[in-house]
């Protein structure tokens, strides 16, 4: 989960660049933001985080990675009843 997690790390710090920033947001811009950060990183955290950072096309892979891994440690934590809370699909375990 901590791999995961650490993937997306980069996307969040770069959320606001993308969302508010004149050039828009499209998958190939962020391809193009994370290429750029790579080779000349902005400042520390952005060098730090880059490196580990999951591609654009696999944002939502690691975010279901991170759910299914939530819906497995709920019981240990005393929730019995996740899919009270949560809804996963059966057969891939991906949320819903």
């Amino acid at each position: 989960m901590i791999a995961s997690l650490k993937s997306l790390d980069y996307w969040a710090e770069q959320r606001n660049l993308l969302i508010h920033g004149a050039k828009g947001i499209s998958k190939q811009r962020m391809e193009d933001l994370r290429s750029e950060d790579l080779e000349n990183p902005r400042n520390q955290k952005i060098k730090d985080t880059v490196r580990v950072s999951c591609l654009p096309t696999d944002i939502i892979v690691q975010m279901s990675q991170i759910y299914r891994l939530v819906v497995e440690l709920m019981p240990l934590s005393g929730f019995q009843n996740v899919q009270d809370y949560l809804t996963v699909n059966q057969e891939t375990g991906d949320p819903i």
